[in-house]
């Protein structure tokens, strides 16, 4: 529906949903998640607990950032 209705493809349509001004704060709050998983994965004593509250432990890989 949505690509029919600015007539572009699918990828336009992905990329102008992540890129919208409105997911800034998320995109912010994710990356920011990233960067302390894997600084944490590129520590020697990195411990589970380690991650903020409310992340899941079993993380072990960052997804790629956005």
């Amino acid at each position: 529906m949505i690509m029919n209705l600015l007539k572009c493809d699918l990828a336009e349509v992905q990329q102008a949903f992540f890129n919208a001004p409105c997911r800034e704060a998320e995109r912010r709050f994710h990356n920011h998640a990233m960067d302390l998983l894997a600084e944490a994965a590129d520590s020697d004593a990195w411990q589970p607990s380690d991650l903020p509250e409310g992340l899941d432990s079993a993380i072990t890989t960052p997804p790629t950032r956005f």
